[in-house]
């Protein structure tokens, strides 16, 4: 079973719907000690990183010792935020720091919106 982590900053109907297209089984622990048995966890998210703040503790704890037991861990947008050590967006924050660093905003182009949401046309 996959742990797809709900921490009230994601869409987890678009991840559940991802995951059972490719026949996976998923579920959503209620309690960090749920992720006893996970043979994998998903970490999605949507927003500022401050969502990530209810992580904090018994999660990250929980998680970090599943990733430690070679359990593979994805994040998705927010959630792949939340894998560094820290965001420009909530400096005071810690992220998970599996990964070194600190997330920054995008730099700006002339035309361009940041962050980018939605579709886009391709030209051949």
């Amino acid at each position: 079973m996959i742990a797809l982590i709900d921490y009230k900053a994601g869409n987890l109907t678009s991840v559940r719907k991802a995951l059972a297209a490719v026949g996976a089984d998923v579920f959503t622990p209620e309690e960090p000690r749920e992720l006893a048995n996970a043979r994998g966890i998903i970490v999605p998210g949507v927003g500022h990183f401050s969502a990530t703040h209810v992580l904090n503790g018994a999660w990250t704890d929980a998680i970090l010792d599943r990733v430690g037991n070679g359990r593979p861990l994805l994040g998705i947008c927010l959630g792949m935020q939340w894998l560094y050590e820290t965001s420009e967006e909530a400096p005071e924050l810690r992220g998970l720091g599996l990964f070194g660093g600190c997330c920054y905003r995008l730099a700006g182009q002339q035309g361009v919106k940041i962050p980018h949401v939605g579709w886009n046309s391709l030209e051949k």
